[in-house]
């Protein structure tokens, strides 16, 4: 037996040039143990952070965040970057326009405490310093999206097409909501859908996840087309997926979104009788 243990053990010596003792105490392949420990995510049309947030809370990385807001960029950094951190920009007034509003930041705390007690703007000192073992959002691109190429972005996290996990995002929703009453296909708001789409081809994520307001399901783009049609058509045309493999995941997703409708039964119908989202009779 003793015997037995020592062969064992020079038998694990020698698989230690090709493997590696893991955390948990597992002997891994050396190509296992270099592979990152968090999936990485992409943030756009970040805003403060709520949904980069939930990602984290559920074991994802969040590698970089997009958005246009100076004072959402500042509190999502706030919140959930790391430190240190890296700002990229548009151009050079969102470099100005970050600068004012950390400034103005630094003023109005001065004049809520005392000298000896403020607390400056420093990236991750909020929500993160209280969980310091989830991973900051290292990079933040303050600017116009459509200024933003997915190659540009890759190369800032040093990885290559085809290796994010996840891009994420929100595109602006107030051209699709109810509540704007004045709401049109000609809203240039409207387009950012589109850039969205230009940039999962460019990344090529293993997935994405679109969070939208459901009267999205009802708008068209200014030729007529249903515009989740005409994303889904988008994404195809670049050959990230096909279109009915598309039309099938938003048809999944409906159903989903039906049931939380305050008229279910309006929802419930696939003609063209009264149904609440009749676009995706379309699909």
């Amino acid at each position: 037996m003793t015997n037995f243990a020592l062969a064992l053990d020079s038998y694990l010596l020698t698989l230690t040039q090709d493997f590696v003792l893991s955390p948990s105490g597992l002997l891994l392949p050396q190509k296992c143990s270099a592979c990152k420990s968090y999936p990485i995510v992409i943030d756009l049309f970040c805003g403060a952070g709520g949904f980069s947030l939930g990602f984290m809370e559920a074991g994802f990385q969040v590698a970089a965040a997009a958005d246009n807001d100076v004072n959402a960029a500042l509190t999502y950094m706030y919140n959930l970057g790391a430190y240190p951190c890296e700002f990229h920009y548009g151009n050079e007034a969102d470099r100005t326009q970050l600068e004012k509003a950390a400034i103005r930041h630094e003023k109005q705390n001065q004049n809520k405490w005392d000298s000896a007690a403020q607390v400056p703007f420093i990236s991750g000192g909020g929500w993160r310093s209280a969980h310091p073992e989830i991973p900051g959002c290292p990079h933040f691109y303050l600017g116009d999206i459509c200024q933003l190429e997915g190659k540009e972005l890759l190369g800032w996290l040093g990885l290559e097409r085809g290796e994010i996990d996840v891009i994420i995002g929100g595109p602006p929703c107030q051209g699709f909501s109810r509540i704007n009453r004045n709401r049109s296909p000609l809203d240039p708001r409207n387009q950012l859908i589109f850039e969205f789409a230009r940039l999962i081809c460019e990344i090529n994520p293993k997935f994405f996840v679109l969070e939208n307001v459901p009267e999205i399901l009802k708008m068209t783009t200014p030729e007529g087309i249903p515009v989740l049609d005409a994303f889904c058509q988008c994404l195809d045309e670049r050959g990230y997926s096909s279109y009915q493999a598309l039309k099938s995941s938003l048809k999944s997703q409906h159903n989903w979104v039906s049931t939380q409708s305050t008229s279910p039964a309006k929802t419930k119908s696939r003609s063209n009788t009264g149904s609440e989202y009749e676009q995706l009779d379309l699909f």
